[in-house]
């Protein structure tokens, strides 16, 4: 940003990245769709506005370690009940985040939440993660990914879930990408920071608006 602000070139664009756009009067233009074009929040620096059609992400799919056509198969069908899945980040697995998916998990009764995405889930952070799912009294309906050396965390993750959950107020916007590219619905909380509607921009431009939730209560209703 210190490399904008003495304005190294003659014509500075914004994209993606910042929680509250970069907040420089140097940007001259500001990349923008029609979920983020509406984000007031998100461009205090007053550069130019450019919408685009196609959204904001273009994604490859060939990054990804995952046998996508294995995963295409929902877990429910076997399991006989709703996996919802969430990023086992003590980062992103807020109080507020914790309380909008245990809202979810006693509103589908015969649910469980998976949490994981990452090689390897520490013993503290379980211990933070069930301390925080015990004031719901959703322990039990709890469960955490092991992720066998060999196999990439992601393809472990995404086989046993059945719908995937966002964070907030920072999406989870390589994540929503990798989910929807397997076939996995992606639930998210369009909130007014920038990088809060990462993922409702990807659903958006994916055809699934609907998915996107104004409010916590609605995040609940729609998962």
């Amino acid at each position: 940003l210190a490399l904008f602000a003495r304005r190294a070139a003659g014509v500075q664009v914004g994209w993606l990245g910042w929680p509250r756009g970069e907040g420089l009067d140097t940007i001259d233009f500001q990349l923008t769709d029609a979920v983020t074009s509406n984000n007031e929040e998100a461009f205090p620096g007053g550069a130019k506005r450019v919408p685009l059609d196609s959204g904001l992400v273009a994604f490859n799919a060939g990054s990804v370690a995952m046998d996508v056509e294995k995963l295409r198969v929902f877990p429910a069908f076997e399991a006989g009940l709703i996996t919802f899945g969430g990023i086992c980040d003590l980062a992103r697995l807020t109080p507020s985040v914790v309380r909008a998916w245990s809202g979810v998990l006693h509103a589908v009764p015969a649910s469980r939440l998976l949490l994981g995405y990452v090689g390897f889930v520490s013993l503290a952070v379980k211990a933070r993660a069930k301390e925080l799912f015990s004031h719901f009294g959703l322990i039990d309906r709890v469960t955490f990914q092991v992720t066998p050396p060999e196999v990439s965390a992601q393809h472990v993750f995404f086989s046993q879930v059945d719908i995937f959950l966002d964070t907030f107020p920072v999406s989870a916007a390589v994540e929503t990408c990798e989910a929807m590219l397997v076939g996995i619905p992606v639930v998210t909380i369009e909130a007014a920071r920038k990088t809060a509607v990462s993922s409702a921009s990807i659903l958006h431009a994916a055809g699934k608006a609907e998915w996107a939730a104004p409010t916590e209560e609605a995040f609940i209703q729609i998962a």
